[in-house]
């Protein structure tokens, strides 16, 4: 998309008024000596990770310069955002993908997008002058994996090695080279029903991998939360391990995404829970074969996994916030 016309006129609609904001540059063919985007939104650890990851991409692909803006205050697991922020090691990926660290700590000009990355107000882009473009909403920020998420695709090579490059942290997969392991990861907790795979749609899930995969030794593993008597069904199942993290901060949120209540804005977990979280997802970006849950936490882990990675198909939307799925991935339709 082109991102800078001579005269560019962003419409929205509401339900009780039109606002047209103009955007204006001095020449035709001008452009910001350097245009930054910067995010500066609240969400959990997947949502904000995915915001960052969107607007890196959109960086990389629209030719822009992106400024890094560690985690602050994430939700359901506050007061580790440090240890996070190094386990993802995203500011290394922006450091390889842009050549050097991205302080925006001294550019006085910043200008706040919305829907679409585009400024809400209009600005004179001037030569020689650094602008931010800061973005506070994470649907927004992370907008590209639900119009074009193979945009992605050029900087996972860098996402991945910056990880690599971080925190270690271990996994409870196993390490038997013989045995291809399936972890199916599965959202609960304070998750919307209409977010949660109930235990016999799980059932049938690991029926139709075992027949796709009879031919190879093979292990489950279920990672969730909550507690073993809501899994009563699963644990007698052959070959299947059972993963409980510890519960996070509940949180209940908008239609935006927005949390609604004020302990999920300011709140400190325990050291353990956030070792959880880490160890979690460090399980599922190493399985040989990974099944998504509904949850911006899943779909990030799907990004670094390099394996075989499925998803639930739903018609109504597999993935919260209308994201869509990485072109390699794999819909399971279940019935």
């Amino acid at each position: 998309m082109k991102f800078w016309p001579k005269i560019f006129f962003s419409i929205y609609f509401f339900p009780c008024f039109l606002n047209i904001s103009v955007l204006l540059i001095t020449d035709a063919d001008a452009r910001c000596s350097s245009f930054y985007l910067k995010a500066v939104g609240q969400d959990g650890f997947g949502g904000e990770s995915l915001a960052r990851i969107g607007l890196i991409a959109t960086a990389v692909n629209e030719g822009f310069a992106y400024c890094h803006s560690p985690f602050y205050h994430l939700h359901h697991v506050g007061g580790h955002e440090e240890a996070l922020e190094n386990f993802l090691n995203l500011s290394g990926a922006a450091h390889v993908l842009f050549g050097r660290d991205q302080n925006c700590s001294s550019i006085r000009s910043k200008i706040l997008l919305g829907e679409g990355l585009l400024p809400r107000k209009k600005f004179i882009c001037r030569e020689g002058k650094s602008i931010v473009g800061i973005c506070s909403k994470t649907h927004i920020c992370a907008s590209i994996f639900s119009k074009k998420p193979s945009s992605v695709l050029k900087i996972i090579p860098s996402l991945r090695a910056a990880f690599n490059d971080g925190v270690s942290y271990g996994t409870e997969n196993g390490s038997d080279q013989n045995v291809t392991n399936i972890v199916v990861h599965l959202r609960r907790g304070d998750a919307p029903s209409h977010r949660v795979l109930s235990n016999k749609k799980l059932l049938s899930l690991i029926r139709v991998l075992r027949q796709r995969y009879k031919n190879m030794q093979i292990k489950f593993h279920v990672y969730s939360q909550g507690n073993e008597h809501e899994f009563y069904d699963i644990i007698s199942e052959k070959s299947v391990s059972l993963h409980l993290s510890a519960p996070t901060v509940p949180c209940r949120y908008g239609s935006r995404g927005m949390a609604k209540n004020e302990n999920c804005l300011n709140h400190t977990v325990s050291e353990h829970i956030v070792d959880d979280l880490m160890q979690t997802f460090s399980s599922l970006i190493t399985a040989d074969v990974l099944v998504l849950a509904n949850s911006a936490f899943s779909y990030l882990a799907g990004i670094y996994n390099s394996g075989t990675v499925y998803y639930i198909y739903n018609k109504k939307g597999s993935f919260v916030g209308n994201r869509k799925p990485l072109p390699s991935w794999i819909a399971l339709n279940l019935r």
